[in-house]
C-alpha cells in the first residue's frame, strides 16, 4: 500500500469517527491511534509536503524531517548538570575546566575520572526501545537510514552518548560535570563517596552493555586532564601543547594584527584564570614574545626591527614590552 493510499485512508477512518458518534468504543480507539501514533502523523506530514506547489525535491526534504524530529526527541533528554566539550574551541573548554576545578575545590568527596564506549550495544538499544516514549517501529525503521549517511549518524551517536552519561550522572546524585572524547570528569560529596560506587557503574555498565573505565582520586590529587591538572598547576610535562596551540594559531591567521590580539587575549585569560605558576608564567611569556617577533618578521620581510617595534611596541616602558595595534593591547600571564 503506497503512501498516498494510506493517507486518504486515514481521512475515511476521521469520517468513520464523525458519523458513527454513537459507537463510543470505536470512536474512543479510532481516536486514541491517531493521538498517539507518531509514524501516522510523520506520515500525514511527509504526504503534505509532497502535495506541495514548491519546486524542491520532497522526497530529502521529507527524511531529513523525519530525522531531525528523532534526534529532537533525543535532544529533550540531555541533563543540564554536564557540559559537553567535545568539538568545541579551546577557550571554551579551560573556560568550564576552570569552573569545574574551583567546584571540586569546595568538595571532601571523591572525582570520578570515566570512559564510555560501545553506545550501540544490543543491550543498550534495547533499553532504550523498551524505556523511551516513542513507537519502537519508528525507530526500527530509521536506524538503516542514520547508519547510510555518516553526518545523521554522528548526531545519533552522540544524543545515545550523552542519555548515557545522563542517566549515570542520575543514579550518582553527584555536582557539576565536564564531558571530553567519551572522557567525564565528575564531583561528588562526602555523603555519596561512602556510598558503593563500583556496585552503581558495574551495575548501569551491565545493564546497558557499555565499556565503562573509572579511576576514584580525590581534589587533593593531581588530576591531570587536557595539559594541566586540575588543582590549578599546569603541567610542565605537557606545555609544549600550548606552546604548539599558540605557534598553529599564529600560522593559520591572516587577519589584521589587532583582530589577532583580540583573539589571543582571550587564550591567555583563560590560560591566566586557570593556571598560578609563577616560573611557568616567565616560560610562557617569553614564548609569546619570541613567537610573535619570528610571526611579524616574516609577515614584513622587508622591514627591520626598529621598524616593527616602533609600529606594535610604540607604547612599551623601560620595564616592560607591550604589543598594540589599533587601540588593543595583549595581555600576559600573571608573574
Amino acid at each position: 500500500m503506497s503512501n498516498l493510499q494510506f493517507f486518504h485512508r486515514l481521512l475515511k477512518f476521521q469520517k468513520k469517527i464523525n458519523k458513527k458518534k454513537s459507537e463510543v468504543r470505536d470512536c474512543r480507539n479510532f481516536q486514541r491511534l491517531f493521538i498517539r501514533s507518531r509514524s501516522i502523523k510523520f506520515l500525514i506530514i511527509g504526504n503534505l509536503l509532497s502535495r506541495h506547489s514548491l519546486a524542491f525535491n520532497f522526497n530529502n526534504t521529507e527524511k531529513l524531517i523525519i530525522d531531525q524530529q528523532w534526534l529532537l526527541v533525543l535532544s529533550a533528554l540531555m541533563s543540564s548538570k554536564i557540559v559537553f566539550l567535545t568539538g568545541q574551541k579551546n577557550y571554551y573548554i579551560y573556560n568550564n575546566l576552570y569552573k569545574l576545578k574551583k567546584k571540586i575545590g569546595r568538595l571532601r568527596g571523591s572525582v570520578i575520572v570515566t570512559f564510555f564506549d560501545n553506545f550501540f550495544s544490543q543491550k543498550n538499544k534495547l533499553w532504550i526501545l523498551s524505556n523511551l516514549l516513542v513507537e519502537k517501529k519508528f525507530i526500527l525503521s530509521r536506524i538503516p537510514s542514520f547508519q547510510k549517511r555518516n553526518i545523521q549518524k554522528r548526531n545519533l551517536k552522540t544524543i545515545i552518548q550523552h542519555l548515557c552519561i545522563k542517566d549515570l550522572f542520575f543514579l550518582m546524585q553527584g555536582t557539576f560535570g565536564l564531558e571530553y572524547n567519551n572522557f567525564v570528569i565528575r564531583g561528588f560529596s562526602e555523603k555519596f563517596a561512602n556510598q558503593v560506587q563500583d556496585k552503581i557503574l558495574y551495575n548501569f555498565a551491565l545493564t546497558r552493555g557499555l565499556n565503562i573505565k573509572f579511576n576514584k582520586t580525590y581534589p587533593s590529587h593531581k588530576i591531570h586532564f587536557l595539559g594541566g591538572f586540575l588543582n590549578g598547576k599546569m603541567s610542565l610535562v605537557n606545555i609544549r601543547s600550548h606552546q604548539k596551540e599558540f605557534q598553529k594559531f599564529l600560522k593559520m591567521s591572516s587577519f589584521p594584527v589587532d583582530k589577532i590580539i583580540l583573539e589571543l587575549n582571550k587564550k591567555i585569560s583563560i590560560w591566566r584564570n586557570f593556571y598560578n605558576e609563577p616560573n611557568l608564567s616567565k616560560i610562557m611569556n617569553d614564548y609569546f614574545f619570541w613567537r610573535i617577533w619570528y610571526w611579524l618578521k616574516k609577515r614584513h620581510k622587508n622591514k627591520g626591527s626598529k621598524w616593527l617595534y616602533e609600529k606594535y611596541w610604540n607604547k612599551s616602558t623601560s620595564r616592560k614590552w607591550i604589543l598594540s595595534s589599533n587601540h588593543e593591547s595583549l595581555i600576559l600571564l600573571k608573574k
